[in-house]
């Protein structure tokens, strides 16, 4: 089965959970389905649906980052990378392992690039992500177990053939 928007959502779901969390140092906030009041600080997070997570994920979060336009191997692992540090970033890191100007901005430059990017090298710039995540807030040590896991399960996840 290919890789799109529905299939990746609900895999989203399995590493966001589905349950209101509002933890100490998350810089998130209050969240719920992987949704933030730090990201989106006029919704009532408690009171968010199941319906309207997905409608933003598939807006904000999917298109948004293009991860439709992407080969197959390297869109849920953009799409998570968007969901967890933003859009933006998520395009950065993609243009960093295709070896062009990083800008954020995803353009006819990094779609034709990022055919030579495998999700090994994506996964692994978004480790060391995380890692200087951590060295300039320590208090975001408590987070770095998880995420190293949510990249090692998504990388494992791509060997089974459960990313394409």
């Amino acid at each position: 089965m290919n890789m799109n928007f529905d299939k990746a959502f609900n895999i989203l779901l399995q590493f966001e959970g589905t349950a209101f969390t509002d933890y100490n140092n998350d810089m998130g906030g209050e969240t719920k389905y992987g949704i933030s009041k730090a990201a989106y600080p006029s919704l009532n997070i408690a009171a968010l649906t199941e319906f309207q997570a997905k409608a933003i994920y598939g807006t904000d979060y999917w298109l948004k980052s293009n991860c439709q336009k992407l080969k197959p191997e390297l869109q849920y692992a953009v799409f998570d990378t968007a969901v967890n540090m933003g859009t933006e970033t998520a395009v950065r890191l993609l243009q960093e392992a295709a070896g062009i100007k990083i800008d954020g901005i995803f353009g006819a430059q990094t779609l034709v690039q990022s055919d030579k990017v495998s999700v090994y090298e994506y996964l692994l710039l978004r480790q060391w992500r995380y890692n200087d995540i951590v060295i300039k807030n320590k208090s975001q040590m408590a987070f770095l177990s998880g995420w190293t896991n949510r990249n090692r399960k998504i990388y494992e996840m791509y060997k089974q053939g459960l990313l394409a």
